[in-house]
C-alpha cells in the first residue's frame, strides 16, 4: 500500500472579496446616476480611469514590500497568487467591447509591471505549475460573471 500524495495547491476560483466589493459599488455608482442615460464613451473612460486607479493600487503594495515597511502585511505566496488572478481578473471586466475589437485589449505597461512584479515573488517552479490553472480559472470567472456583471463587460 503506497501513501497517496496530494499537492497543496490553492486554485482561485473566486476573486478576492475586496474585489466583489469594488465591482458592486461601481455598477451601484453607475446605476445611482442613470448610467443607461450616459454616453458609451464617457463609461468606457469611467472604465479606464478605474483600472488606472486599480493598478495605482497594486503598485503601491508591492511598493510597500519592497520597503518592507514595519507592521505591514507581509505578503505571502498564497496572497501574490490571489493579488495575480485579481489584477487579471480586473484587467478582463475592465476592458471595454470596442477595445478587445480594435485590438487594444492588451494590457498596459504599468499593469504587465506590476503583473511581473507579482510573479517574481512567487516560486518559479510553483507559477509553471500555477498559471495554466489560474489562466483556466479566470477564463470560467469571466464566463459566469460576465452575466452578473454585464453592464460592465458589454461596453
Amino acid at each position: 500500500m503506497g501513501v497517496s500524495w496530494q499537492p497543496d495547491i490553492p486554485f482561485f476560483f473566486q476573486p478576492s472579496w475586496y474585489i466583489h466589493c469594488f465591482l458592486f459599488s461601481l455598477c451601484e455608482e453607475i446605476n445611482r446616476v442613470g448610467g443607461h442615460t450616459l454616453p458609451k464613451v464617457t463609461l468606457q473612460e469611467m472604465l479606464k480611469s478605474c483600472m488606472v486607479q486599480v493598478v495605482s493600487a497594486y503598485e503601491k503594495l508591492s511598493e510597500g514590500k519592497q520597503t518592507k515597511k514595519e507592521g505591514a502585511f507581509p505578503l505571502t505566496q498564497n496572497w501574490v497568487l490571489q493579488l495575480l488572478y485579481d489584477l487579471r481578473y480586473l484587467s478582463v471586466v475592465l476592458t471595454t467591447k470596442q477595445e478587445v475589437k480594435s485590438g487594444h485589449s492588451r494590457p498596459d505597461s504599468r499593469t504587465e509591471k506590476v503583473t511581473d512584479h507579482l510573479e517574481a515573488l512567487i516560486d518559479p517552479f510553483d507559477l509553471d505549475v500555477f498559471v495554466p490553472h489560474l489562466n483556466s480559472n479566470l477564463d470560467l470567472l469571466v464566463q459566469r460573471t460576465s452575466f452578473s456583471e454585464f453592464f460592465i463587460i458589454i461596453l
